[in-house]
C-alpha cells in the first residue's frame, strides 16, 4: 500500500524498516526504542544501517509525542507485550491512544503470548530477565481495557511460535 505510515514501537535495529523499504517506494516509518542502554544501542545500529529519508529512528521518551502527531496508519508492537505485566501494557496503550486524535482510523497491532503461562526456561541473562519464562497477558484483561477505553479488540491470527507456544496477533481500533 503506497503512502503507508507506521510507528514501530520497540523497533530494535529497524529490520521492519528494511522489509518495508524493499516493497514500497512511498511510505513513512518511525521506529522507537526505550531510553535504555539496550534501546540506544539498537537505535544506533539502525541509524548506521538505514540511511533513508523515509525512515526515522528515535527513543520512546524523547520522540513518541512527535510520532503520535503524524497521520499513522499502523502502530506495531511486535513482541513488545510478550513479557510485560498488564499494568505496564495499559500504560503503553494509554500513551498510544493519543494517535486517534490525529489518525482516527489507525490500527494498533501487537503480538503476544497469552497467559498466565509458564514457558520453557532459556539461558540467562535475558533482556526481560525479571519476567522471562512468564506471560502475564490474558485476552479477558485486554478486552476489559478496550471496553473501558472505547476501543475494539480483534484477534487477527494465532500461530505456533518457538518451542510450540501459541503466539497471538491482535488489532485495536477506536470505536
Amino acid at each position: 500500500v503506497e503512502g503507508f505510515s507506521i510507528l514501530d514501537y520497540g523497533a530494535g535495529a529497524g529490520i521492519l524498516s528494511n522489509f518495508i523499504s524493499e516493497r514500497l517506494s512511498d511510505f513513512e516509518y518511525y521506529g522507537l526504542e526505550p531510553n535504555s542502554l539496550h534501546g540506544k544501542e539498537r537505535i544506533g545500529i539502525a541509524n548506521t544501517i538505514f540511511q533513508d529519508k523515509r525512515v526515522f529512528f528515535g527513543l520512546i521518551d524523547e520522540d513518541l509525542n512527535f510520532c503520535l502527531l503524524k497521520k499513522l496508519d499502523v502502530i506495531g508492537l511486535i513482541s513488545v507485550f510478550t513479557h510485560l505485566r498488564m499494568e505496564d501494557i495499559k500504560k503503553i496503550l494509554d500513551r498510544l491512544q493519543k494517535v486517534f486524535d490525529v489518525a482516527p482510523d489507525c490500527s494498533i497491532i501487537f503480538s503476544c503470548f497469552l497467559g498466565p503461562t509458564e514457558f520453557q526456561e532459556q539461558p540467562q541473562p535475558h533482556i526481560w530477565e525479571r519476567f522471562y519464562g512468564r506471560s502475564f497477558i490474558t485476552e479477558e484483561g485486554l478486552q476489559e481495557y478496550c471496553n473501558e477505553n472505547n476501543l475494539t479488540l480483534n484477534q487477527r491470527l494465532s500461530f505456533v511460535a518457538a518451542h510450540g507456544y501459541v503466539h497471538n496477533i491482535f488489532k485495536i481500533t477506536k470505536d
